[in-house]
């Protein structure tokens, strides 16, 4: 599952396609954005209008069957399509997380896991599928659709973000958008990792959601430690 991401900040990476997005919000650089943070994510707000709102990453699951249910900060893009609790909201409250890289960790022995940044050449913008909820309390919040992980990353060994080709951003948010068409985005996107993701070891400071410093995002050697 990814539950750690960074985002540049960079406006014009977004309006090369999506020209006409309103920033409601400030648009600035987050070194490590993890569950329970407030981030910048893009749906549409009304016919043709696409909005950027910072959202808490991470949609409430509590229910009488379960009190004690924490936040959902990921859903299977097959169970999110089909399950009654998100139907709803995977065919009418889609939106795309911008990112830079996400963060993984790799169980290197059976007591120590190290954390990999995975991102495009030049960590240039990617776009994660998601669903956003309503909330009363604490206002709206979003989760990230995952599937299954590429070749290129089977050693992760779990879910991976799915990832959405510029050519699919706007129809992704779409909420006419066949649902036989959202399945091909979904095919087009976790593909394209196969292809063009870089990987490299970051340190481990990352475990803290605390940790906001450039230092995150920096390729560290192998037997090398910061801090």
């Amino acid at each position: 599952m990814c539950n750690r991401y960074w985002v540049r900040g960079d406006k014009s990476e977004v309006t090369k396609v999506l020209p006409d997005l309103d920033f409601r919000v400030d648009y600035g650089v987050r070194y490590n954005v993890a569950p329970g943070h407030s981030a910048p994510i893009i749906r549409r707000a009304g016919v043709g209008s696409l909005t950027l709102d910072n959202l808490a990453w991470g949609i409430p699951e509590k229910t009488v069957v379960d009190p004690t249910a924490g936040p959902t900060v990921s859903l299977k893009h097959h169970e999110a399509a089909t399950r009654i609790g998100h139907r709803t909201a995977y065919l009418y409250r889609r939106c795309l997380i911008p990112t830079n890289g996400f963060f993984i960790w790799q169980q290197a022995t059976p007591t120590c896991r190290v954390p990999w940044l995975l991102s495009y050449p030049g960590e240039s913008l990617m776009m994660l599928a998601g669903l956003w909820e309503p909330h009363s309390e604490i206002g709206d919040t979003f989760a990230i659709l995952t599937g299954p992980p590429p070749n290129r990353a089977i050693w992760v060994g779990y879910q991976f973000p799915v990832l959405l080709p510029p050519c699919a951003w706007r129809s992704w948010l779409d909420p006419d958008c066949p649902f036989s068409e959202l399945a091909a985005r979904m095919h087009s996107g976790v593909h394209r990792p196969n292809r063009d993701l870089q990987q490299w070891r970051v340190t481990s400071r990352v475990e803290s959601p605390e940790f906001q410093d450039p230092a995150a995002v920096i390729p560290i050697p192998a037997r090398q430690e910061l801090g």
